[in-house]
C-alpha cells in the first residue's frame, strides 16, 4: 500500500476467520474475490471509485492559507469542521469562515482528544458572537441535544444514529431515529420547564465533578 504523509497503510491479511466469513456469505465473496478494485460509490467519477484514491483524500499539506484562498474563490456560507480549541476557532474567524463545527470526529483518529461537549462553551464564549458554533460527536440522546443548545451551539449534527435507522428500516428507519430524538428533546425541554429552545441556558446544566461529560 502507498506510503503517504509517513504513514502506509496495512494490506489486507486473510485468515481461517476470513475464509470461514466468505464461506457464509458466498455472494458477497464472489463478488468481492471477481472485482478488479473496492469500490466506494460517493468517491470520484466511476471509473476511480477504489482505495487508490484514499492517500489523495488525506493531505497533510492543508493549512489555514488553503482557507484563505477557498474564502477568496467561494462567496458562499463555509463552515469549518474539527475544531477543538479556541485557537483554531479564533483563526477560523479571522478568516471569514461563516460557522465553525466543535467536532473531533467521533474521537476516530485520537482518542486522548477532548470531549466536544467539554469544550463547546469556552469556544462559544470566545467566538459565539462572531460566527455561528455548530457541535457533533457522540451525541445519541436527546438530552444530549438539550444539553448543547443549552451550553450554546447553535445546533447539533448527528449522522450515526441516522445510518442506524437507514441501515436497519430503510427511509422509514430514518424517520424513526428523528422521532425519537424529538421525543427525547422535547421531554427534556419539559423536565426543565424550557418552552423554547431560547430558554435553554447553562443554568440548566450541571458537570459533576471528575465526570467527563456534561449533564442536562
Amino acid at each position: 500500500m502507498e506510503k503517504h504523509a509517513g504513514l502506509i497503510l496495512p494490506e489486507p491479511q486473510i485468515s481461517l476467520k476470513t475464509l470461514f466469513e466468505g464461506a457464509l456469505h458466498p455472494a458477497w465473496a464472489w463478488h468481492f474475490l471477481t472485482s478488479s478494485t473496492i469500490s466506494f460509490p460517493d468517491i470520484g467519477p466511476a471509473d476511480q471509485r477504489s482505495l487508490d484514491v484514499l492517500p489523495e483524500m488525506f493531505d497533510g499539506t492543508i493549512s489555514w492559507e488553503d482557507l484563505a484562498w477557498i474564502r477568496r474563490i467561494w462567496d458562499g456560507p463555509i463552515a469549518l469542521k474539527g475544531v477543538t480549541t479556541v485557537g483554531q476557532a479564533s483563526q477560523a474567524v479571522d478568516h471569514g469562515l461563516d460557522a465553525v463545527i466543535v467536532s473531533n470526529h467521533g474521537g476516530r483518529q485520537l482518542d486522548r482528544l477532548p470531549a466536544t461537549i467539554d469544550v463547546l462553551a469556552e469556544i462559544v464564549d470566545a467566538v459565539g458572537d462572531r460566527t455561528e458554533v455548530l457541535v457533533d460527536s457522540g451525541f445519541r440522546r436527546g438530552s444530549d441535544i438539550t444539553t448543547a443548545l443549552a451550553l450554546g451551539a447553535k445546533a447539533v449534527l448527528l449522522g450515526r444514529a441516522h445510518l442506524y435507522g437507514l441501515a436497519a428500516a430503510g427511509e422509514a428507519g430514518v424517520r424513526h431515529c428523528v422521532d425519537i430524538l424529538s421525543r427525547e428533546l422535547r421531554m427534556t425541554m419539559q423536565l426543565c420547564a424550557a418552552t423554547s429552545i431560547a430558554e435553554l441556558d447553562r443554568s440548566l446544566v450541571q458537570r459533576d465533578s471528575g465526570a467527563p461529560a456534561a449533564h442536562t
